[in-house]
């Protein structure tokens, strides 16, 4: 029986988070969105180490997918790589349209779901900035999901890539795990009849990049990474995000004991607050520190991404 807990232990302990009001992307929540076979993961979110996966040159490609997404600072959330996991686990093949959908295969996804949930929900209750990796069929849930992170004070974009059913056949059928010309094709038909939809919810903040092939999806992904980039490092603008913010400094700072100020001289402060469990100041500036290493970081490979780009 598969243990959906254990796994999400497993999956939290695993990404060794810096999570907090000092995330590069915070409050930023992008929604990446395409049929089956579109490159999704070759534009958005795709890491380093792994092959493009269109056939597209390797010379070209770099950690982050195409728009370097995770170079900014974004957390991914796609049930997916959670999917193929719990299907081989459960002795059925990953490559297999006949296990995908059958009835323990589709019990395995609800699964999967769930177990996605929950990291999502951990990254969203630390305010962190996400991708949401869907195809985007489903316009309410997609509208649902706006709908709570705009309450929670989140910045919220759309990544729609595109694709015509020839390429998105053909691709789906060199994938580890195809689901078919038919069942595409029936995603595909529901993914294109929500383009305009999206377009009046997410206004300027949706950007569509043709991948399909021979189009010029490099030059499509330059331009938005660089308005995604902007929008990425513009501090939270949200009255709901700043009073976050604010909260979370004050109670990062603030005295857990109960110490009477007027007993803490200037000599024994840092033996006091230690005692009673507080932050010391020693403790604020190695998570500044800490901070300070992870955003340089971030920024050198982002330097990196851009520089091999031509950005």
């Amino acid at each position: 029986m598969i243990d959906i807990n254990k796994i999400y232990s497993s999956m939290i302990e695993n990404n060794q988070l810096d999570e907090g009001i000092n995330d590069t992307a915070i409050f930023k929540a992008v929604f990446l969105a395409g049929g089956p076979g579109s490159g999704k993961s070759f534009i958005g979110t795709e890491k380093k180490g792994k092959s493009p996966t269109i056939g597209a040159d390797p010379k070209q490609f770099m950690g982050g997918g195409q728009l370097g997404l995770i170079n900014l600072g974004l957390r991914v959330v796609n049930p997916d790589p959670a999917y193929e996991k719990l299907l081989k686990t459960a002795g059925l093949d990953p490559k297999s349209s006949d296990d995908i959908w059958s009835d323990e295969g589709q019990e395995i996804r609800v699964k999967a779901s769930e177990l996605t949930a929950k990291q999502k929900a951990h990254y969203v209750k630390e305010r962190l900035g996400i991708i949401i990796d869907g195809t985007g069929k489903d316009v309410n849930k997609i509208i649902g999901q706006k709908k709570l992170l705009d309450d929670a004070g989140y910045e919220t974009a759309m990544i729609y890539v595109n694709t015509n059913l020839e390429t998105a056949i053909a691709r789906d059928a060199k994938r580890d795990r195809t689901l078919g010309a038919k069942a595409v094709t029936k995603m595909w038909d529901a993914v294109q009849k929500n383009v305009k939809k999206y377009k009046s919810i997410f206004g300027s903040s949706m950007y569509i990049i043709d991948n399909s092939d021979g189009s010029n999806w490099l030059g499509e992904s330059q331009k938005a990474h660089k308005k995604i980039e902007k929008w990425v490092r513009k501090s939270p603008s949200s009255p709901k995000a700043k009073a976050w913010i604010a909260s979370q400094s004050k109670m990062r700072n603030a005295p857990k004991g109960g110490i009477r100020m007027e007993s803490i001289t200037r000599k024994n402060l840092s033996k006091v607050v230690d005692k009673a469990g507080n932050r010391t100041q020693s403790d604020r500036v190695k998570d500044a520190a800490k901070a300070k290493s992870a955003r340089e970081k971030s920024d050198a490979d982002l330097a990196a991404f851009r520089k091999k780009h031509n950005l």
